[in-house]
Formats: C-alpha cells, sequence, structure tokens
C-alpha cells in the first residue's frame, strides 16, 4: 500500500501508520502531521473512535459540503420552477410543424432569388434604372443557360441618381431580383 500524502509504499511491518477515516487508506505517521500527543491518543482510542483521523482529500471533501449542499438545494428549486413551467418551455408537435412549414415556404419563396453585388447604377430615372436593371439580369441568365421567367429587380439600399428615391450613401450597390 501506499502512503495518502507521500505516494511511497507502506510496509506495515516495519513502519507506524495511521488510517484515514473517510476512505480508509493508510498514511505514514510522520507524513501525517500530528503531534506525539496526538498520535498516542490516536493509537489508544477504543472501539467507539472517539478520536478521528481524517486525510488531507477527504478533508478538502468535507469542506466542499456546504457548497455542494447550496448547489444541490439550487438545482432542486431549478427543476421546481421547470416543472412548473413546462409546458411552456418545450413547443408542442403543432407549432413545431407550423416552425417547419413556414420556414419551408419561405425558402421556396427565395429559391429562385439572385443577388449580383457591385452592380453600377446607370438610369437617370428609378424607372430607366429599372428597365436597365431587367435587362441586365435577362442577358446573365442568357448567359448561364437558365430559364428565364418573371423578373422583378429591387435595389436594395435606395435609388442613388434622380429624385425618385432618397440618396444612399452606398458605394457598393447591391441589385436582388426574384426570377
Amino acid at each position: 500500500m501506499n502512503c495518502l500524502k507521500c505516494n511511497s509504499v507502506i510496509d506495515e511491518s516495519k513502519e507506524k501508520l495511521i488510517r484515514c477515516d473517510g476512505c480508509n487508506r493508510p498514511i505514514h505517521v510522520h507524513c501525517s502531521e500530528l503531534t506525539a500527543v496526538e498520535i498516542k491518543c490516536y493509537e489508544l482510542r477504543s472501539a467507539r473512535k472517539r478520536m478521528k483521523y481524517i486525510g488531507i482529500f477527504c478533508e478538502q471533501g468535507v469542506h466542499q459540503i456546504p457548497q455542494l449542499i447550496s448547489m444541490i438545494t439550487d438545482l432542486k428549486e431549478e427543476v421546481r420552477r421547470l416543472r412548473e413551467n413546462g409546458p411552456g418551455l418545450t413547443p408542442s408537435p403543432v407549432a413545431v410543424t407550423e416552425e417547419i412549414i413556414s420556414e419551408m415556404l419561405e425558402r421556396n419563396r427565395r429559391s429562385s432569388n439572385i443577388i449580383i453585388y457591385g452592380s453600377v447604377e446607370q438610369g437617370s430615372s428609378k424607372q430607366e434604372q429599372v428597365s436597365q436593371d431587367t435587362t441586365f439580369i435577362k442577358d446573365l441568365l442568357i448567359q448561364l443557360e437558365i430559364p428565364q421567367t418573371d423578373i422583378k429587380p429591387q435595389r436594395l439600399g435606395g435609388y442613388l441618381h434622380g429624385e425618385d428615391e432618397n440618396p444612399s450613401d452606398e458605394s457598393n450597390e447591391v441589385l436582388n431580383c426574384k426570377i
């Protein structure tokens, strides 16, 4: 067996040892940090074990008991609150299904969107710009060999030229289009 403190082997036939009353592991008498009087009392203890020796590791554990009890109490309180509010914490299967369907519809609605970053604004009016954007998108779709459908260009950030829209400070235009 090894000493609880120094971890060296204890020869019970040659060395005095005491055992931790918390974990029953042995410790050299000289490693126990007990005084000579305390060691004598420990050796004289009766079957009722009025004197106990608690090793350093068990002592640290004993000091943590109040903190552990407090944590357990807090956890019990949290569990109690969760049980009281239980049904509101987890969405019902119907709500989850509705959310999934809503997300799928939104993804389907956006599935044909394309965003073109850095598209330069060239029209002198908003109407002329929409016409130029539509032509630009149609030409792009032809080059990519993508079938054309109803094209609805929309500039993000507002119209820069003319007075049809509020001017924007954005230098890089983003063209979003539903095809």
